[in-house]
């Protein structure tokens, strides 16, 4: 896959992800990947993601600032959720 021109998605709500810390990019892409699993729209997974992080940490947490082991604690509730949902008839 070749890159994109940047101005072309100035929509895309996870582009900053492209930005952030090696070490953290794989986890977002991760949770991006998970969001789109469990049909969130577009303009709504980072909110719903950082929805899910408030539960699990209880408190208010935004992915930018969250570190890489906490993005790590993240991504095992929203393939939880995601594996919930696939099982439902």
């Amino acid at each position: 896959g070749g890159q994109k021109p940047p101005a072309a998605r100035q929509d895309n709500e996870w582009a900053w992800v492209n930005d952030a810390p090696a070490d953290k990019r794989a986890c977002l892409w991760k949770i991006r990947r998970d969001c789109i699993n469990l049909g969130i729209k577009r303009g709504a997974q980072v909110a719903y993601a950082e929805g899910v992080a408030a539960r699990v940490f209880g408190a208010e947490r935004h992915l930018r600032m969250m570190s890489g082991t906490e993005l790590w604690k993240l991504i095992g509730p929203l393939e939880r959720t995601a594996r919930y949902r696939e099982a439902k008839p």
